[in-house]
């Protein structure tokens, strides 16, 4: 009882004595074990890239990393992640995501590989822990900011970066007949892309469609929406993610008939990197699963697929668009098997250059529109979706303003996609 009654003094009323100073010597020789047991536990682990044949460019690289026991227990959002470049000591910006349903142990962290020359190494350090309560967002960090049945803007700091277009109302039908996605420029003062209206109004941002679907024995339009009451319907958010390094949004969209029946259940994620200014990378990635049996994707090059749509400034200034080309291939009267195609474009008082890259794993052929001087291109190809399958398409899509660049930039930016380097993990 002693004891107690001489804590209580100490500590509220801040005695001086030597008697009292003697408790609190002998009581700071019982906290400072207890002090480091109580400190939250901590993992490291080692990661070396090699960047291989190629000079890499500012390409998002992730490890994934199996946590011991009592961290592989802590839910991803609430670990935090200190990542050091191992020669330069310099701290790298890191992100953590779940790792695959079948490692529930591990994680996934996510950083971007600064340009780098072939041949050379990177070393990293990276050590984990559990976020404190007090610990805020590292900044600057992407985030999320919903106009409730609206659009949803992701935003880097306090600049706009995209928008999500999902509103649906049958009384805007013409407005909302389909969900797409608007690109802001790389400083955010301007959208790149174009909405409703303007030169053939359906082209919106970026969007997914086809004018020929077969189903049921009907055939119907998901590119202009015809008949009456086709449309792209979102449906629910399925999941958002914002850090320092990307953000994420995976969300649910149904191709309705005119009867509002779903022909198609379509999960659309779309992942924004964070990038050097003024470029942007944007990752599209689409996974359509069958709602009505046997379903056929048909149309052509110029009424299909994966598009972009730029601003319909553009359309009033055709004389000043371009497209570029992997070097050495004969041009916009082949297209058929085009791994990617870029546009250049002019835009207020600024020049932005849109490449498009078709990953090697989506269906073949792929035939690009990439012709159209008002500002649409895209990858097209035709497809027979079975009942039982889920049908997974992947883009890329890198943005830069000012100079064209050249299409060995181009070139490389496309193989950091369909070839990233791969990342050892040591402990």
């Amino acid at each position: 009882m002693r004891t107690a009654g001489h804590l209580r003094c100490w500590f509220g009323l801040g005695l001086h004595s030597h008697y009292y100073m003697g408790w609190w010597l002998a009581l700071g020789v019982v906290l400072t074990p207890l002090t480091a047991l109580a400190a939250p536990p901590t993992y490291e682990v080692h990661f070396t890239v090699q960047t291989g044949k190629r000079a890499r460019q500012y390409t998002p690289v992730w490890a994934e990393v199996e946590l011991p026991a009592p961290l592989s227990k802590v839910p991803p959002e609430a670990l935090s992640v200190q990542l050091v470049e191992a020669v330069s000591g310099q701290t790298v910006p890191a992100q953590i995501t779940p790792a695959p349903e079948a490692q529930r142990k591990a994680v996934r962290v996510w950083w971007i590989l600064p340009a780098c020359p072939a041949g050379e190494e990177r070393r990293y350090r990276a050590v984990f822990q559990r976020r404190s309560r007090e610990e805020k967002a590292p900044a600057p960090h992407f985030h999320w900011r919903d106009n409730p049945g609206q659009y949803l803007d992701l935003l880097w700091d306090d600049r706009p970066v995209l928008r999500y277009m999902y509103a649906y109302d049958p009384q805007r039908r013409e407005e909302t007949y389909k969900t797409y996605h608007h690109l802001f420029d790389p400083v955010g003062k301007r959208l790149l892309t174009k909405g409703p209206g303007g030169l053939y109004p359906h082209h919106r941002g970026l969007f997914i469609g086809w004018n020929r679907l077969r189903y049921d024995g009907k055939t119907g339009d998901w590119w202009h929406m015809k008949p009456n009451g086709t449309c792209q319907r979102h449906e629910r958010f399925l999941r958002q993610e914002a850090g320092p390094v990307f953000a994420r949004l995976r969300c649910l969209i149904h191709w309705n008939d005119p009867q509002g029946q779903p022909v198609l259940e379509e999960e659309r994620e779309v992942t924004v990197f964070r990038q050097p200014a003024p470029t942007m990378l944007v990752e599209f990635v689409s996974q359509l699963h069958s709602q009505r049996g046997e379903v056929r994707l048909e149309g052509d090059k110029n009424h299909g697929g994966f598009q972009f749509r730029a601003a319909n400034e553009v359309s009033q200034r055709q004389g000043e668009t371009r497209y570029l080309f992997p070097s050495g291939w004969p041009g916009p009267d082949k297209t058929v098997g085009l791994p990617w195609a870029a546009m250049s474009f002019a835009l207020g008082d600024s020049r932005f250059t849109v490449a498009h890259f078709n990953h090697p794993a989506n269906p073949r052929p792929t035939d690009y529109s990439a012709d159209r001087k008002y500002g649409r291109f895209g990858a097209f190809f035709k497809y027979t979706l079975p009942p039982d399958q889920t049908l997974t398409l992947r883009y890329r899509l890198f943005v830069q303003e000012g100079e064209v660049p050249p299409a060995e930039v181009l070139e490389g930016r496309y193989r950091d996609f369909v070839d990233p380097p791969p990342v050892v993990v040591q402990p």
